[in-house]
């Protein structure tokens, strides 16, 4: 673990750099997330602690965690883009959002539905979840029921992980996902076990 916080606390309180707005040293715009400035100053940092002292932080792995010690109980997950879905209704593909490298499938209408057909033992989403308007979706695997999807909001537009289903038979699963109401839904991933 590189301790980037200190440092910059450190070098702050030197003069190196400074949190105040407008300044040549300025390390953040906002007061929180660094700028070209402070992007430099933290990356810098890490370089030269990689160079070094290598051997503090680049360290040999002697041990192999069994996968089922994974704190979701996935032993190789992977995301797949909602553009692998079989969309039906009206659903739209949004550029709203950058944390999704092929942006978000957006539902809006009551029956706006997806299959996604995935291989293994678990599924999951890598969804938005809305400050308004947050739509109420039922799923189903393999035709079978298993609830809904009703968060709530975080309040603004964020993405965040949902699993839908763990300890299914290894094998070729189906799920379907509807939007039961008008309301915004959007699904940047698919996740697979």
């Amino acid at each position: 673990v590189l301790n980037v916080a200190q440092y910059i606390a450190d070098e702050v309180q030197k003069g190196t750099y400074t949190w105040e707005k407008d300044q040549e040293n300025t390390l953040s715009g906002d007061g929180i997330h660094p700028n070209a400035v402070g992007a430099r100053a933290y990356g810098s940092y890490m370089v030269e602690q990689l160079k070094t002292e290598p051997e503090k932080y680049l360290k040999k792995m002697n041990e192999v965690i069994a996968p089922e010690y994974s704190a979701l109980g996935f032993k190789a997950p992977k995301l797949v883009s909602h553009r692998n879905g079989q969309y039906s209704g009206s659903w739209t593909n949004t550029t709203e959002n950058i944390r999704f490298n092929d942006r978000v499938a957006i539902a809006e209408k009551a029956g706006d539905s997806v299959t996604y057909q995935f291989t293994g033992t678990a599924a999951g989403l890598y969804l938005m979840k809305y400050e308004t308007r947050n739509g109420i979706v039922s799923y189903s695997i393999d035709g079978t029921d298993m609830g809904t999807i009703d968060d709530g909001t975080m309040g603004i537009a964020m993405p965040q992980y949902k699993r839908l289903a763990a300890n299914l038979e290894y094998g070729v699963h189906t799920l379907t996902i509807t939007l039961n109401q008008d309301g915004r839904f959007g699904i940047g991933y698919f996740c697979e076990d």
